[in-house]
């Protein structure tokens, strides 16, 4: 009796026993040495394992049996290791070799190939399994698996199904099935199979994780914790566990605490693909476009194929003004997923802010045709072609909107849509009714992820602003400044104009728009490093604001550079280093005003206005995707009130430091405007600045079909259409500031 009859036999221990007192008295036995390694892979003594079975395969390399146990024990992974894919894949390999119609060597192969991500290899080996064995419930469901991986959803839940009709038990089909049909917006059935695998296989970690994955999807964020706590307690270091812990950290706007468990993930799988883009995702966030670059640098060519990677990588290019390079990512994420509608409506949205309205089109379409469903894109060409849009596509829209577990946010991006269309058609009344149910359903939306707009935080920070950019500030720091003539700043409130001042601005020949840049809000939050202050507590805005009664020559002259050398760079990765103006527009810059003119004395500044009926209107219309006081009148009102105490006092205290422009004398005049734009930076006049709707660089605004064509006027007091609908309208101050 040999060490692997036992096994056969089923009996570990016995074999494991035997195993023990061989190899006492004879030092090499692969007999002996693959018993003990299957028996620590029972164990989940993994390290162990491989290593009795790497002794096994090098004393008997004839053996397909050990080669097939020896690519199982690469796939698992512990703390003290990752998985192997590759040398699954080689393992099984050479197994085969051995002996082709070795059906488990086939399924490990197909196994290593799906964690590698090699999806239609997998898929072949798989299908091969199915085709001899079509009762094999384990291998139906591992095909469904591989067919998932290459985006083909619908495909994918069949096979599901099929396992399930196979073995109705089958824990990882029913769970993997849930999942699918969240995805689906199929939420009542994907609950349900979700829950049935976690009844059926209480003590599955697996179980309670795609449960989680499941109640994500539905936007249950409370129980999709509770799923992964539990699976978290009988898993804690299993890699895709914590990824997902830390983008639901993420969803919920704790960006630090998703950092945590996106590194917790990497100690389990160190070049793990995903993890790194969730990292890189976190910058993004942030604003550290260029950081996320480089985080990504060293896997995007080693994982060319991860969708995930390549969507980040995408929007880093997209962020950093590169469409062309962006939409190049998005085309190898879209033929490693080809049915992947989603990816379809992000390149539809990068091609829209370059302008390129119908090629974006087509996109929204090659979207639609892949999933009907798709909200993302439905809504963006409706927004987008507004009162042309096909009637049979609002209609589409509507029927969606009945379905009664839509998630809020898809939701809100179809009557966002249905808004516009109504809006291009003039019927005022239907528009006014869908963007007040898309609002709605954005502020429940935020209110899931602690988004919500705070207006006692933000008249607390307005009113610190007022205090320490005083007169006796700027009489203080008066000469320390960075004396550079290159940063200009477009401020004001959104929808004000700000974009179309950059688009004239920027088809100068000496003009450069970087469109809009957090860098003036970063430079200035780098002085909350230092200590905080009682009075700031735990509000990191207030301990910057707290150390600027502190800045001297030295810290200004330490940031200002860092500053000026960004916007260098920027000029020059987008082609224009001859630029002696970089104009950065972002609107909420009109807080920092105080802040820009320490650093930058000769910096231009222009402040953007427009009637504020017109404002509030355009921004109550538009689904901001990091703006959370428009969804709700209450704020926007608020927001609007504090914006024109702050603009008052920076008049009082910076005379003569900013011009101001108004939207509808643009509009009246614009080549007088415009003339008077391009003399206050200090520049010769050129005519192509009338041609701002010719322009190339990326638009990434809720203006993007506007600035693409001439100036009109049916923006001018547009608020006059929606007032008998919207009363809050005749309660805002007309006045521009």
């Amino acid at each position: 009796m040999k060490p692997g009859d036992l096994l056969r036999a089923g009996d570990l221990e016995g074999s494991a026993r035997l195993a023990r007192t061989l190899l006492a008295t004879r030092s090499a036995n692969a007999d002996a040495q693959h018993a003990l390694g299957v028996e620590a892979l029972s164990r989940g003594a993994f390290r162990e394992a491989l290593d009795w079975l790497e002794q096994s395969v090098v004393g008997d390399p004839a053996n397909a049996w050990y080669w097939c146990n020896l690519a199982h024990a690469r796939m698992q992974a512990s703390p003290a290791h990752a998985a192997d894919a590759a040398g699954a894949i080689k393992a099984s390999q050479r197994a085969l070799s051995l002996k082709p119609d070795y059906a488990q060597a086939r399924y490990n192969l197909g196994c290593g190939l799906l964690a590698s991500n090699r999806y239609e290899d997998a898929s072949a080996e798989f299908r091969s399994l199915v085709q001899r064995f079509p009762e094999n419930a384990d291998y139906v469901c591992a095909l469904a698996d591989s067919r998932r991986g290459l985006g083909l959803w619908r495909e994918a839940a069949r096979y599901y199904r099929q396992a399930l009709e196979l073995d109705a038990d089958h824990v990882r089909a029913e769970s993997n099935l849930g999942a699918l049909l969240a995805g689906f917006g199929e939420s009542e059935q994907a609950r349900s199979c979700c829950l049935r695998a976690v009844a059926k296989a209480p003590h599955s970690w697996q179980a309670h994780h795609l449960l989680g994955r499941c109640h994500y999807q539905l936007e249950a964020f409370d129980e999709a914790m509770d799923a992964f706590a539990n699976a978290f307690e009988l898993n804690p270091d299993f890699a895709d566990l914590n990824i997902d812990i830390a983008r639901l950290w993420q969803e919920n706007g704790d960006l630090a605490e998703a950092a945590t468990w996106y590194q917790r993930a990497l100690t389990f799988a160190q070049d793990d693909p995903t993890a790194r883009a969730g990292l890189a995702s976190i910058l993004l966030d942030q604003g550290h476009s260029t950081a996320a670059l480089s985080v990504l640098a060293d896997i995007v060519e080693t994982h060319a194929g991860n969708a995930d990677v390549l969507r980040v990588h995408a929007q880093c290019l997209w962020s950093e003004g590169d469409a062309d390079a962006a939409i190049a990512q998005l085309r190898v994420a879209q033929a490693a997923q080809p049915n992947n509608a989603s990816l379809f409506a992000l390149s539809g949205q990068i091609l829209a802010s370059a302008g390129k309205v119908e090629a974006a089109h087509a996109e929204y379409t090659a979207a639609l045709e892949l999933n009907p469903r798709c909200a993302s894109a439905l809504s963006g060409l409706a927004s987008s072609k507004r009162g042309s849009l096909d009637a049979e596509r609002a209609t589409a829209m509507l029927e969606l909107l009945e379905r009664p577990r839509l998630r809020d946010g898809a939701r809100a991006m179809l009557h966002s849509g249905l808004a516009y269309y109504h809006d291009g058609r003039k019927e005022w009344r239907i528009a006014a009714e869908h963007m007040a149910s898309a609002n709605a359903c954005q502020w429940r939306h935020r209110e899931k992820r602690g988004q919500v707009y705070e207006p006692e935080a933000f008249a607390r920070r307005c009113a610190r602003l007022r205090e320490v950019f005083d007169a006796n500030h700027f009489s203080r720091v008066d000469g320390l400044g960075d004396d550079s003539a290159l940063p200009a700043f477009i401020v004001g409130m959104p929808r004000s104009g700000t974009t179309l001042t950059e688009q004239i601005l920027a088809r100068h020949p000496q003009v450069h728009g970087i469109g809009e840049r957090n860098f003036a809000a970063l430079s200035m939050n780098s002085l909350r490093t230092q200590a905080k202050t009682a009075e700031s507590g735990d509000d990191e805005e207030l301990a910057a604001l707290d150390r600027i009664p502190l800045v001297d020559e030295r810290t200004i002259r330490s940031i200002a550079p860092r500053y000026r050398s960004q916007l260098h760079a920027l000029a020059s990765v987008q082609g224009k280093p001859q630029a002696c103006r970089v104009v950065d527009k972002m609107p909420d810059n009109y807080n920092l005003v105080g802040w820009i003119a320490t650093l930058f004395p000769n910096a231009r500044i222009i402040h953007c206005r427009r009637d504020l009926r017109d404002v509030a209107l355009s921004c109550w219309m538009t689904q901001f995707g990091k703006i959370s006081w428009a969804s709700r009148w209450s704020d926007l009102l608020h927001r609007i009130g504090e914006y024109q105490v702050l603009m008052q006092h920076w008049r009082g205290v910076l005379p003569g430091r900013f011009i101001e422009v108004d939207y509808e004398a643009m509009v009246s005049d614009q080549e007088s405007e415009s003339r008077r734009l391009i003399d206050w930076l200090g520049l010769p006049w050129d005519p192509i600045c009338l041609e701002h709707y010719a322009g190339e660089g990326l638009v990434r605004t809720a203006s993007i079909t506007q600035v693409r064509q001439p100036i009109y006027t049916r923006s001018v007091a547009r608020w006059e259409h929606y007032l008998p609908y919207i009363p809050e309208l005749g309660a805002i101050n007309p006045g521009r500031s």
